[in-house]
């Protein structure tokens, strides 16, 4: 078994089937294995899969268990050399899988490793991010990284000079494309499950960086990712990124460096409470006003839930669960 394919569903509708038929559309020269991993989904799209595609294993949570546990209770059982965590809202386009793997096996240093992702339109999707720094989160809160529009990825991203058409090495990649050399995962462990959902890919490749591993972006190989992210003005998105980076500096960092990065994120929300309806009122753009209310939700949670990163994942309390 050459691939070992994760897919965490949570009513994911029909998205799920076309991303489920371009993975057996284009994936003809690598054999593979598809597990579903479903986190007590309502929508019918679990039956779907059973009457449609009954190459796909099926592991059924009894509630939602989040990004993160979810993919582990694949990964553990998982055969192939290589292990792909896949997004239910993706379409592989042209061999994508097995272009992939064909890289990372001309590639021994790379052992984790993202494609080029792109929007519904397809316009490129940023895939690509620096581990959090202190200049990266000043930018970021400040909105200072509208200054620098020559730099592809700036944008607050930790990354300052970024080519999109070449291969290269890079700090991490997002997890709706993720693909991982098995040895990896049996030399560092599975993913953190501490993470509910966000931030669980930037801790796996700290982890991976730190014990000698290597992250690489791989631009030959392209799929289409339907997330719109942040532009839907999602509440669950909002708090979900601020306490994924909380956990993840928490977890990493500390001193003076720790402080300064948790305490810019509270500044950048607080920010963002008072400059987007500012913004909304110059440009007329109702939906900016409901994106301020959603920062100020997410800041005094920030603020006000005092959860910490444990050692000991025993007896864990997310603070995020009355938002899914």
């Amino acid at each position: 078994m050459k691939l070992s394919i994760v897919i965490v569903n949570y009513n994911s509708g029909k998205v799920l089937t076309t991303c489920l038929s371009s993975i057996f559309r284009e994936t003809q020269e690598c054999v593979f294995e598809v597990t579903l991993v479903d986190n007590a989904s309502t929508d019918g799209s679990v039956e779907d899969v059973e009457r449609n595609f009954p190459r796909v294993r099926i592991i059924r949570n009894n509630d939602n268990r989040g990004f993160a546990a979810a993919n582990n209770c694949a990964i553990r059982d998982a055969a192939g050399e290589y292990v792909l965590l896949l997004n239910p809202d993706t379409e592989i386009l042209d061999g994508a899988l097995q272009k992939t793997v064909a890289f990372m096996e001309g590639k021994p240093e790379a052992s984790i490793a993202g494609c080029r992702l792109l929007y519904g339109d397809g316009t490129q999707q940023p895939s690509v991010r620096g581990f959090p720094s202190m200049l990266s989160a000043f930018l970021d809160a400040t909105f200072l990284y509208l200054l620098l529009p020559g730099n592809y990825m700036m944008r607050g991203k930790g990354v300052a000079v970024f080519d999109p058409t070449r291969a290269q090495e890079v700090d991490w990649v997002i997890g709706a494309f993720f693909m991982i050399r098995k040895s990896l995962i049996d030399r560092i462990g599975l993913l953190d499950e501490q993470f509910w959902i966000y931030g669980e890919e930037v801790d796996f490749c700290h982890r991976a960086k730190k014990a000698g591993f290597q992250t690489w972006y791989f631009p030959d190989a392209a799929v289409t990712h339907f997330w719109a992210g942040m532009t839907e003005y999602n509440l669950r998105v909002i708090v979900w990124l601020h306490f994924g980076v909380k956990l993840y500096v928490d977890k990493h960092y500390s001193g003076l460096r720790k402080f300064v990065i948790i305490y810019l994120r509270y500044l950048g929300a607080a920010l963002r409470v008072v400059v987007y309806p500012l913004a909304g009122c110059v440009t007329l753009k109702p939906r900016l006003f409901v994106k301020a209310y959603y920062y100020g939700v997410a800041l005094f949670k920030l603020l006000t839930q005092h959860w910490r990163y444990r050692v000991n994942d025993a007896g864990i309390v997310t603070p995020w669960t009355e938002y899914l």
